[in-house]
């Protein structure tokens, strides 16, 4: 029998081993370089492969090829002479198949894992490159056979398709399982890092082997689903076409507030919302008219399903912040029957309740120094109060206002911009003022203002102050006054971001008395 050309280069043994050695190196580099587990393990089993083939190697060169046996002459005469040693063809046909699926893993480690999948982005089925490496080392194996034992190779495929037979009927889930396997990763349905539900089960894909596609949930539990399941049910796969994805949420409101009003509340919440898209738009529909409250749909866009429970969590808390400072109420169901009784006394005692911390408030603050007790506790009767969440903005730099903003509870960071540049200016807590330009002159807000934690304001609009006004003009100018010492102040701090006062403060206070007069709607000096 002729020598192959490999039987020829595994007769050269300080080139095979050194080849060997060179290959089980780029294994063990490949498994300590790579993240994916199964390129480690992969190469790991190259590896294995490869200290298997030098045992059976080194085992083939200390048994003689050939023995004493007997031969048959031309004649059909026996006599004894040397035959091939069985223990030498048996050894010799193991190193040639373990040598060759080695030779193929480590062409698939190449081929695909470097070439295609990390070179050229282009990514290959687990089970499709099984199946290929399985058909080339069946093809190979056969090869084998033929050409280095004196097999009946046909004899074998006759057999192997009775034993074919057996086996599949012993084995229909099971084969089941695999082909469902081939199939879902050639269509490509979903891969490895896709979100997904099927059935009641929910999680990200982590792997998809012959038998079953793994998930984990988002309590970091695995669950097991067998491939043949899979391919008869509805899957949903959450990040496909595109990991962009759109949650739907209802909201009850109360009848007495305005739609348009609520919407525009609901959409303050979702752009306050961090991860909630700006394009797409979210989308408010009324919906229907329930027992109790007029219920709405929002449709809201996020990037990534994996952050879903944390968006949900974050923008239905700015919701009910969003709807506290507007005064937008979420009504119990009618068929809860509260048995407390509140009277009308009850209901004076919280008001009054709720404006003696307000005059409290207002009297800490300089700018109402002027004020009398009186003349304050008629301004604490018209304010309000507004809660804002975590990294919710309060205001933003050159937005027009109205308003002056006390803090109550919590605290506020204050950031200006200036020639494309930002600068936090200070972290202010209880009893800090903002805004009391605005308030007094309309004038726009000159600083970012976002809540540094759940805070809670003091709110004193342009109304309710044009009535202490109303009842004492004279205190505009003392108001005046302080307003250019703070404005003087403000300028010094910002000469850092290069924007100067342009004024003096002599003249800051009377213009600044005069825009007063002008913004309340009053006549420049009136004295009513």
């Amino acid at each position: 029998m002729s020598q192959l050309p490999l039987e020829q280069f595994f007769t050269g043994p300080g080139l095979l081993y050194a080849t060997v050695g060179l290959l089980a190196l780029i294994g063990l580099i490949v498994r300590g370089v790579s993240k994916d587990p199964n390129v480690r393990r992969r190469a790991l089993l190259v590896v294995g492969l490869l200290l298997i083939f030098v045992i059976l190697r080194v085992a083939l060169t200390e048994i003689p090829p050939r023995t004493s046996g007997w031969v048959r002459t031309p004649t059909g005469e026996r006599v004894e002479g040397l035959i091939l040693n069985p223990s030498f063809q048996i050894v010799g046909v193991l190193m040639l198949v373990v040598g060759l699926l080695a030779v193929l893993l480590i062409a698939s480690l190449f081929l695909i894992d470097f070439v295609l999948v990390r070179q050229l982005d282009f990514e290959i089925p687990n089970i499709l490159r099984d199946v290929t490496v399985m058909a080339l080392f069946f093809v190979g194996v056969m090869m084998i056979l033929i050409h280095r034992t004196d097999l009946d190779v046909a004899g074998l495929f006759t057999t192997s398709a009775v034993l074919s037979v057996i086996i599949g009927l012993a084995l229909q889930d099971t084969l089941g399982n695999v082909f469902s396997g081939l199939a879902l990763q050639t269509e490509r349905s979903f891969s490895v890092g896709d979100w997904v539900r099927f059935a009641d089960q929910e999680g990200v894909i982590t792997d998809i082997s012959w038998r079953a596609t793994i998930l984990r949930t988002r309590a970091n539990d695995l669950v097991i689903i067998p491939n043949s399941l899979i391919s008869k049910d509805v899957v949903i796969n959450y990040s496909a076409p595109t990991r962009i994805h759109a949650i739907l949420a209802e909201l009850g409101v109360h009848y007495r507030h305005p739609p348009a009003t609520v919407i525009a509340a609901i959409e303050e919440a979702a752009d306050q919302t961090e991860h909630v898209l700006k394009l797409p738009k979210v989308d408010v529909r009324t919906l229907h008219y329930g027992d109790f409250a007029i219920n709405y749909q929002v449709k809201y866009w996020i990037k990534d399903y994996a952050d879903l429970e944390d968006i949900k969590n974050a923008f239905m808390t700015r919701i009910w912040y969003s709807f506290s400072r507007h005064g937008i109420e979420i009504p119990f169901p009618i068929r809860n029957v509260f048995m407390r009784t509140i009277t009308e006394e009850t209901e004076k005692a919280a008001v009054r309740e709720a404006e003696n911390r307000i005059f409290e408030q207002l009297r800490e603050v300089p700018l109402f120094d002027p004020l009398s007790d009186e003349e304050t506790r008629s301004l604490a009767s018209r304010a309000r109060m507004e809660r804002y969440f975590t990294a919710e903005v309060v205001m933003h730099q050159g937005d027009a206002g109205d308003s002056l903003y006390i803090v109550d509870e919590g605290s506020v960071s204050v950031v200006v911009s200036h020639d494309g540049r930002s600068e936090k200016l200070a972290e202010l807590g209880p009893s800090a003022i903002i805004g009391e330009m605005a308030l007094m002159t309309g004038a726009e807000r000159t600083a970012t203002v976002t809540a540094s934690r759940p805070t809670q304001f003091v709110v004193i609009d342009r109304e309710a102050f044009r009535k202490t006004l109303l009842q004492n003009p004279h205190i505009a100018e003392q108001i005046s006054e302080m307003l250019s010492t703070r404005r003087e102040q403000r300028d010094a701090t910002l000469a850092a971001l290069h924007e100067a006062a342009s004024q003096a403060p002599s003249e800051e206070k009377g213009q600044i008395l005069s825009r007063i007069w002008e913004f309340f709607g009053f006549r420049a000096g009136a004295r009513l």
